[in-house]
């Protein structure tokens, strides 16, 4: 299985790509597809504390630089000294297994996050493990739930549109995006989901209202080309890896 930490950029830069364990970077040209991002950042729910939290912090960063097998290393001596690694454990090992290529084994990590303050980050990463797989319909009901719970996190609805775009679902997928871009008006990845989203919705008008927000007049013509090429394909290619 190839890694999926960035696999929307129809992530993923997550439109999956986007489903990435640290959320894929798009290449300047062409413009980005829709990307899907990685699970969001647990230090919104668990702020650094003591030196469990610090360690955990620094396997956030290799997972980050997609250092997977050095994360993997490094969990794998945090378990060993915990009775009770935690939730945050849980989520940074299914980014890891994921990122590194391994989604069979990461379906069943980010399952252990159902009860926990993390919840929403174990959803978007099963999602994010369907998406790696194409199983888009799957992908969209357990990006669903993520959103469910997180409904202000703009990482989780751009992974939801992501799946929606993959399912030809433009409007479902706008009204999302919409929303995302709205919460994170300086994503630049989720911007151009927007753009291939309203595309794809049969709505020009509101994506070249978008576009506008592109101040760079060559940076802009790429994004416009590379939408209406997108959505202009029988189906919506994969994304790019960073």
């Amino acid at each position: 299985m190839k890694p999926a930490a960035n696999i929307l950029v129809l992530t993923v830069a997550g439109i999956l790509g986007g489903c990435a364990a640290a959320g894929p970077q798009m290449r300047a040209a062409p413009p980005p597809m829709p990307a899907l991002p990685a699970s969001a950042s647990a230090h919104e729910t668990l702020a650094p504390q003591n030196e469990s939290s610090l360690y955990l912090n620094l396997i956030d960063g290799l997972i980050a630089q997609q250092r997977y097998g050095a994360a993997l290393a490094f969990l794998d001596d945090y378990a060993l000294k915990q009775s009770d690694p935690g939730p945050r454990y849980w989520m940074l090992r299914g980014d890891a297994l994921l990122g590194s290529g391994r989604g069979e084994e990461a379906g069943p990590v980010y399952a252990k996050l159902e009860a926990t303050p993390l919840a929403a980050e174990g959803w978007n990463g099963r999602g994010r493990v369907a998406a790696s797989l194409r199983q888009w319909k799957e992908a969209e009901i357990l990006f669903a739930k993520a959103v469910q719970i997180r409904p202000t996190n703009p990482q989780f609805l751009n992974n939801l549109a992501f799946a929606k775009i993959h399912l030809r679902q433009g409007a479902e997928a706008a009204f999302d995006l919409r929303q995302a871009h709205e919460l994170d008006p300086n994503s630049v990845l989720i911007r151009n989901n927007f753009i291939v989203a309203l595309n794809l919705a049969g709505d020009p008008a509101s994506a070249e209202r978008v576009l506008g927000e592109i101040k760079n007049a060559d940076e802009r013509e790429r994004v416009r080309d590379f939408a209406k090429k997108t959505v202009a394909r029988d189906g919506i290619p994969e994304g790019e890896k960073s």
